[in-house]
């Protein structure tokens, strides 16, 4: 047997594995053989065992004799316990293990690309004469760079251990747009490290793109990533333990999967507006907890994954022009606020007809849109006192034809529409059906602005 470098687990190299047909001895030898080694390996006095023959290798042993299994030693045809065989380290985490903590988890939490080589750090540090922490940054960035990230978070934020808001942007803006890389974050992490009790970080246009780092901080309730175009991946957010309440993450153009954020167990409210690469509707985030969502400006043709989003009360999807029906609303009981403002090819509103809950929709410039099936909302929702914003002027007048109002309330509806009062409107129908009365009203309530002709 070997052993590797820096290791205590010895492992039989291949070439004692090799078959009986190339080593020319029989089954019952090789069996014997192997048996007398593992006896002896479980004698020595380090405790030191051998690491089982690889998957391939043993179904390729065993292929060729069927009675090999039966005949082979426990340690070698897999039968023992996987805590009592020894497995040699993923590399990265071999690595991890030349450098002292807290520099270790954080070398981990770092971007492969960004990785340092642990023995170039050491070399540094041995060299300058520099804790490995900050052999580390000046590994990752130049040391006037580490001075002035050092000297800035120190004279904002102090010694204080009681931190709850971080703001990075001012720091960009500061060194006329240099962006937070995950070099210069690992800077501001180790040389401030009560920096990780901040539960509001805001890193909104700060040309960040890895968010790994992120993931240190276990108290981040509110967080800001919007305007970051070159954010892709937001993974590292999605933790079943993640307590992140509000996200934000607006104008990040070549994002395209939020569905990651759907396992967080107490986000409320994500902002993901203007991210033109969001398509379908199985990247939208739907947790349990999600109460207000906004996707306005997205490609999303439908919003299928929401049905998982049994707390949901606000939605806004305005200028979608994918999206083609509403029909997995259906299934929210909690709605209450809705803009559709804009999403030219919705075609129907019938999925929100049975919808108590709601007090204020928007459909307006929706041009694909059935005016009675708005209508038919419109009815329901004004009967709780809630609004209703017509997609124009002319469904509003297709919507009263289809339902038969008489031509002197339609006149009326428009008139206070446009923004005459509601006394007058009272005075001019006084007298007439108490059902043309409150058609006339309801209607009129539903536009917040005058109307243009």
């Amino acid at each position: 047997s070997f052993a590797f470098p820096n290791s205590r687990c010895s492992v039989m190299p291949p070439s004692a594995l090799l078959l009986p047909e190339l080593t020319g001895r029989s089954l019952m030898e090789d069996t014997q053989m192997l048996s007398a080694r593992c006896d002896r390996s479980s004698k020595s006095t380090d405790h030191e065992a051998f690491a089982p023959m690889s998957s391939r290798q043993f179904s390729t042993y065993t292929s060729r004799r069927p009675d090999a299994k039966a005949l082979l030693p426990p340690i070698l045809s897999g039968s023992l316990p996987a805590a009592t065989v020894r497995r040699p380290l993923h590399s990265d985490h071999d690595l991890c293990l030349l450098l002292p903590p807290p520099v270790d988890r954080l070398w981990l939490f770092l971007p492969r690309n960004h990785r340092p080589d642990p023995e170039i750090v050491l070399q540094i540090a041995q060299r300058r004469n520099l804790s490995v922490g900050d052999a580390m940054c000046a590994a990752l960035v130049d040391r006037y760079e580490h001075r002035s990230i050092v000297e800035y978070f120190r004279q904002k934020y102090g010694e204080s251990q009681n931190w709850s808001e971080w703001d990075a942007s001012e720091w960009c803006r500061a060194r006329r747009g240099r962006s937070i890389d995950a070099s210069v974050l690992f800077c501001v992490v180790y040389s401030c490290p009560q920096i990780q009790n901040a539960d509001n970080v805001a890193l909104a246009s700060c040309g960040i793109r890895h968010l790994s780092l992120l993931q240190i901080w276990k108290r981040i309730t509110v967080l800001d990533l919007s305007d970051n175009p070159q954010l892709i991946d937001i993974s590292p957010l999605g933790q079943r333990d993640s307590v992140l309440q509000h996200l934000d993450v607006s104008a990040c153009g070549k994002m395209w999967d939020l569905s990651c954020l759907s396992i967080c167990p107490r986000l409320q409210s994500v902002r993901a507006s203007h991210c033109h690469s969001l398509r379908g509707g199985d990247k939208i985030p739907a947790g349990p907890a999600l109460e207000c969502l906004d996707v306005s400006f997205s490609a999303c043709a439908d919003l299928s994954a929401l049905t998982a989003a049994i707390n949901l009360r606000e939605l806004t999807v305005k200028g979608n022009l994918e999206l083609l029906g509403i029909d997995t609303l259906a299934s929210l009981h909690h709605l209450r606020l809705l803009n559709f403002s804009g999403c030219t090819s919705l075609q129907s509103a019938m999925a929100l007809w049975q919808k108590p809950s709601l007090t204020w929709v928007d459909f307006s410039n929706c041009k694909s849109i059935d005016p009675v099936s708005v209508w038919h909302v419109a009815t329901r929702i004004w009967a709780a006192h809630g609004e209703v914003v017509f997609p124009s002027k002319a469904a509003l007048l297709d919507a009263c034809a289809a339902k038969k109002v008489t031509a002197s309330i339609t006149k009326k509806v428009l008139a206070v529409a446009r923004g005459s009062a509601q006394k007058k409107l009272k005075l001019a129908i006084a007298g007439t059906d108490i059902e043309e009365i409150r058609d006339a009203e309801t209607v009129a309530r539903s536009f917040g602005t005058p109307l243009v002709e």
